[in-house]
């Protein structure tokens, strides 16, 4: 299976969820002296690792490979046949007329490719963008669980790397440190054992939703377009 795209989902724009296709860290956030006792307690959660370790976030990336693959298997047929065109075109023993022909036959091909491509964007950034709110929605309950019953006054969000080696990478460290300036978001520098209830929150979220049986929904088929010969 490719890689998983994961969506920051407290974030509109479609292209922020990009840079955490790669963030799929594997360990567990949290470190440090523990909190004092009797203090306000304010919590922390690991977007990236919170959607790592949500089972349903296979149900969405499926979802949108389910379209991706549909649109895939529908163009196929026009490749193929913008492959037989150019062939024949190179072929010596085809006359210009047939050449020309073939040249038609080509651009007829190209906009069906290019309408399903459109169709395509449309219906995967619909779908993206409905999971992104669904899954939001979806973890502000969890924290809203996690917080009442830990008696946490205030939850934040944020995602950073578990890992030594990608949090040392420049693109990390400029991320954070101009990431807040611009959004007016937080970057945690130092934070006691206890605040981070990324885990907490993941726990509570597979609890709620777990994984349904036949993953992924059925695309909307794209209608037929223009084209011509050859099909042989």
């Amino acid at each position: 299976m490719k890689k998983q795209i994961v969506v920051l989902a407290a974030l509109a724009a479609l292209g922020v969820a990009g840079y955490l296709a790669n963030q799929l860290w594997a360990q567990q956030p949290g470190a440090g002296a523990p909190v004092a006792s009797g203090a306000t307690k304010v919590g922390l959660i690991n977007m990236a690792y919170v959607l790592k370790g949500y089972n349903k976030f296979k149900v969405y990336t499926q979802e949108i490979e389910n379209i991706r693959l549909h649109y895939e298997k529908e163009g196929a047929e026009a490749q193929a046949n913008m492959k037989k065109c150019q062939d024949l075109i190179n072929d010596p023993k085809t006359d210009q007329a047939a050449k020309d022909k073939y040249q038609e036959y080509m651009k007829g091909y190209k906009r069906i490719l290019e309408d399903i491509a459109d169709k395509y964007n449309k219906e995967r950034t619909k779908k993206s963008e409905e999971q992104m709110v669904q899954m939001y929605h979806e973890v502000e309950l969890a924290v809203d669980t996690v917080a009442k019953t830990n008696g946490i006054q205030v939850i934040f969000h944020y995602s950073e790397p578990l890992t030594d080696v990608e949090k040392s990478k420049a693109e990390n460290i400029q991320r954070k440190l101009l990431g807040p300036g611009q959004s007016g978001g937080i970057c945690p520098v130092y934070m006691a054992a206890g605040v981070d209830v990324s885990a907490e929150v993941v726990n509570s979220l597979n609890a709620r939703f777990p994984v349904p049986t036949g993953t992924g929904t059925p695309a909307t088929a794209p209608a037929a377009g223009a084209g011509g010969p050859p099909k042989q």
